[in-house]
């Protein structure tokens, strides 16, 4: 007779258990149950785990002894771990755990011995040829692609929409890249944000990787659909001289004799070391930004227009590097000729974009004698009617640059601070 506390005993995982399961229709005994089927212990002794959690630890610690023995006690190579029964390794298949981890050994085992089913996908979209490439092991990569006998294996993505050969490319495994590349992996798959392998692999200056996939016929001009930056925009945005170096040598390679004829005759054609991304920025200007000076010579050295403005902002590489306070920058585009009087859009100077975003020595760099073009400023923030304490009077004051609304992203700097910088500044001449 059952009271409280009678405890009933687990029952016995065994092949005839999960029958009387199925013969009964119990679906919720077989969906907590299928993934602990084991034979019948021997007397005496207990095991603390499932017979294919034992087989996942194996694979995961890279040791064939536990290997043997799980699948001896009737371990699956085929299934996953089951978070409805506890596993650890929830959603994970044996191959997965020991291509992660670099275990050649049970990966040759898995695939030669076993017949592991081919191309197994995890939860996150990810293959054991996945892992193999993200973490740089080329013995598994080889061992992954000559057994698989569907060669589909080297084009499937993650869920994000990266290739093994993206995931190679992003962590800078050159040997791993060449030999996908060499079993006809498609240098030009871009992932769901629009980022190609090569422009991965440039914004992490991964140069040897670069050079790979040039050798493979990389386009030079690629554009993330997403950002519109080209290689050459990556390249400058990160500093990365080297590949800005790559680049340009490639595109050379790839133009068109018969294109570049004709666009040497058309007035509305841009090189591609001038052109503007999505938010209208140059490589010039994105270097600027981001305060790389020897990316902003190098870019200067080859062409690049050192006056040519933001498209969205009408901000230029002098005005850039002056609101960010790029003070060697500036005294470089200087020394370029770069013009000290252009506007952007909210009708603002370089130097008085160094004073309102208070960079006193890049303010210092910018025509220090020019005290009436720095006093605009005071100016601009009077007709907007900013007081001393930086609060506006009224909203609908007209400025030079526009009916107000242009001025809008602009800093707002009382007059009393403004003054006391330009004093600061220009006091003693």
């Amino acid at each position: 007779m059952l009271n409280e506390r009678t405890v009933l005993p687990r029952p016995l995982m065994t092949e005839k258990f999960l029958d009387d399961l199925a013969a009964s229709g119990d679906v919720h005994g077989l969906k907590k149950w299928r993934f602990a089927v084991m034979r019948a212990p021997p007397v005496g002794k207990r095991f603390s785990l499932s017979a294919n959690e034992a087989l996942l630890t194996a694979c995961w610690e890279g040791s064939l002894e536990k290997l043997h023995l799980a699948i001896k006690r009737g371990a699956n190579v085929n299934l996953p771990g089951d978070k409805m029964v506890g596993s650890k390794f929830h959603g994970s298949y044996p191959l997965h755990l020991a291509s992660r981890k670099g275990h050649a050994e049970v990966v040759e085992y898995l695939l030669k011995e076993k017949k592991v089913e081919d191309v197994c996908r995890d939860a996150s979209g990810w293959t054991p040829l996945t892992h193999a490439c993200e973490k740089g092991y080329l013995n598994i990569v080889t061992l992954l692609v000559e057994n698989f006998t569907d060669s589909h294996n080297i084009f499937l993505k993650t869920n994000t929409g990266k290739s093994p050969l993206m995931w190679a490319c992003q962590n800078g495994h050159v040997d791993i890249v060449a030999y996908l590349l060499q079993k006809g992996a498609a240098v030009e798959v871009k992932s769901y944000d629009g980022t190609h392998s090569l422009h991965s692999s440039i914004a992490l200056g991964h140069t040897g990787v670069v050079e790979a996939l040039f050798k493979r016929g990389a386009n030079a001009s690629a554009m993330n659909e997403k950002t519109g930056q080209s290689p050459l925009m990556v390249a400058s945005k990160y500093g990365r001289t080297k590949c800005i170096v790559q680049v340009l040598k490639n595109l050379l390679k790839q133009e068109d004799p018969i294109e570049k004829i004709f666009n040497a005759n058309n007035p509305e054609y841009v090189e591609p070391i001038n052109r503007t991304d999505l938010e209208g920025k140059s490589p010039l200007i994105l270097a600027c930004e981001n305060g790389h000076l020897d990316t902003v010579r190098l870019l200067l050295d080859n062409g690049a227009d050192i006056d040519k403005p933001d498209i969205d902002t009408g901000a230029t590489s002098l005005i850039t590097a002056a609101k960010h306070g790029r003070s060697p920058i500036i005294r470089l585009l200087l020394k370029r000729g770069a013009s000290t009087e252009l506007l952007c859009d909210f009708g603002w100077t370089a130097l008085m974009w160094a004073c309102a975003s208070k960079h006193i020595p890049a303010a210092r760099l910018l025509n220090p004698a020019n005290i009436a073009a720095a006093k605009r400023i005071m100016s601009l923030q009077s007709k907007r009617g900013v007081d001393s304490d930086g609060s506006t009077n009224d909203s609908s004051a007209e400025t030079e640059a526009g009916d107000g609304d242009e001025l809008n992203d602009s800093p707002k700097v009382s007059t009393a601070a403004t003054e006391d910088m330009l004093r600061n500044i220009f006091g003693k001449r």
